[in-house]
């Protein structure tokens, strides 16, 4: 007799993933790239030096990919914390100039 192969359902971790790319790691690289541009003038026309001074031409492989990564671990960690102080300060402005209450939430269920 054959098995029956049961479907698996799809994981939750693919948005989960892309959630973090876009709305994490994205902001925190832009954050990181933004701060050494403010503070290196130079790196603008010299990036290839610059490039050439973090992996030099006997790096290996592994010390690239440690590199990469730290600079993706570094960006996830600071778009986690630009996330949560952008929510403070956007709930913060949203109760101060439209708090939510019941006459207004029975007036917005009413339009929508």
């Amino acid at each position: 007799m054959a098995e029956e192969v049961e479907a698996k359902p799809v994981s939750g971790s693919i948005p989960f993933f892309f959630y973090d790319l876009i709305g994490r790691i994205v902001p925190g690289a832009v954050l990181v790239i933004g701060v050494l541009l403010y503070f290196e003038n130079d790196l603008v026309h010299n990036w290839l030096n610059t490039i050439q001074c973090i992996f030099p031409k006997d790096s290996t492989a592994g010390y690239a990919l440690a590199i990469v990564l730290l600079f993706f671990g570094i960006a996830h960690l600071l778009g986690v914390l630009l996330a949560s102080m952008s929510y403070i300060l956007i709930v913060k402005l949203w109760n101060k100039f439209a708090p939510l209450n019941a006459a207004r939430a029975k007036e917005v269920s009413r339009y929508g």
